[in-house]
């Protein structure tokens, strides 16, 4: 469970309002070259999945807004970032190299990992299925 800010709304977003949902979490920091290099990826999940059901966020626990904001420039990234700005969250999910995807169902891990694309997205056009 977890309570952070989007960075570009800055609104509250806590996990429980998604209990039931399908969620893909993925932590990044803004120097990391396969996190760049990830965006891609992660917005192609988004236009694939959005509109069947899964949510999708990033999870940053190193950068301010306005580094997040020249990121997001630069990259274009169709998904919100949520602000772990002491990065308890991204220790209690156990991460400890970016980029990490983290994929919950109904409150529950299901995958934690690289982006292996075959692999995530087979499980989450299964989840969805459900």
């Amino acid at each position: 469970a977890f309570e952070l800010e989007d960075f570009q709304t800055g609104k509250m977003v806590t996990m429980s309002d998604f209990k039931d949902d399908l969620v893909l979490l993925e932590f990044w920091v803004k120097n990391c070259s396969y996190c760049i290099s990830a965006v891609p990826k992660m917005n192609s999940m988004v236009a694939k999945y959005e509109q069947k059901g899964l949510k999708v966020w990033g999870i940053n626990s190193e950068d301010n807004k306005s580094q997040l904001n020249n990121f997001y420039e630069r990259n274009k990234p169709t998904f919100s970032t949520l602000m772990d700005q002491d990065g308890k969250i991204t220790k209690a999910y156990g991460v400890n190299g970016v980029p990490q995807v983290v994929l919950i169902h109904q409150g529950k891990v299901i995958y934690a990992g690289g982006i292996v694309d075959g692999k995530l997205d087979a499980l989450i056009q299964k989840l969805l299925k459900k």
